[in-house]
């Protein structure tokens, strides 16, 4: 069976996820569910996370770990040209990347680099922003083989100079996957998917086609968009937050999905 894969964001990457890394069958009725109830619903025996904070590789781990559950983490960063560079203009050369853990040794190393994006020298600070960015440069200083790297589908450098007009070029440490989003229900997701294929000139074994799941089901969209409005300081009529126009980053999605995929191949 060749699924799409699954890739799980948690409460770890703050406002972006209505899905817990507890235990499964803790969450009372109404609360937010685990990922590893999701999960365990289907027998998954490996689950993919990808945040966009590191602290919650150890809960993650030690849960899976428990369940028996193959592990595969991925930390998305902020990258740009210069992490001293603190000036507005710098941001037109930011898009994100995602570090993969390959072993045991990952973690102490994606620390690394996660601490210097945080330090001094790449917290940035601009009104109400504030995050960590690394920089290319970071990046391939500390980079080794038990590391991997991929690209995200909504804001890569590919998904950025084509969408926003910016003319990122990046120095990347290693040749990268690239999540390729199926089925987003976004109508600027054909473009994308031509830069990626552009990209990747046909080489099928760099791209993961993938579904991010953010909530159960659909009918969980108007709560999270209310979530994600709480979180921007918005409103639910005026968000104001991109990508915010479908309800297609569920897990039932990703589920009815790959059930159609499945029967159609067989």
């Amino acid at each position: 069976m060749n699924d799409i894969l699954a890739v799980f964001r948690t409460h770890y990457s703050i406002g972006s996820s209505l899905l817990t890394l507890d235990e499964p069958s803790k969450a009372k009725p109404g609360n937010p569910v685990s990922i590893f109830d999701l999960s365990q619903s289907v027998g998954m025996k490996d689950v993919m996370i990808v945040d966009e904070r590191i602290d919650g590789f150890l809960q993650a781990y030690k849960v899976s770990n428990r369940l028996g559950v193959k592990l595969c983490y991925g930390l998305k960063i902020c990258v740009c040209a210069d992490m001293g560079d603190k000036t507005v203009e710098s941001k037109k050369t930011e898009s994100k990347a995602i570090i993969l853990f390959r072993n045991s040794q990952s973690y102490g190393e994606a620390t690394r680099i996660w601490n210097r994006a945080w330090g001094h020298e790449g917290h940035f600070v601009h009104r109400t922003e504030s995050y960590g960015r690394a920089d290319w440069k970071l990046l391939k200083t500390y980079w080794t083989e038990n590391l991997g790297l991929a690209l995200p589908y909504f804001n890569s450098f590919l998904a950025r100079n084509l969408l926003t007009f910016s003319q990122i070029t990046p120095d990347l440490p290693a040749q990268p996957w690239v999540f390729k989003e199926i089925d987003s229900g976004l109508p600027f997701a054909p473009l994308i998917d031509s830069a990626i294929d552009r990209y990747t000139g046909g080489v099928t074994d760099m791209i993961v086609s993938s579904k991010t799941i953010l909530y159960a089901r659909p009918e969980d969209f108007k709560a999270y968009n209310v979530f994600r409005a709480i979180h921007n300081k918005s409103t639910f009529d005026k968000p104001e937050q991109a990508h915010l126009s479908s309800n297609r980053f569920s897990f039932q999605s990703w589920r009815e999905l790959n059930e159609k995929k499945n029967s159609v191949l067989a």
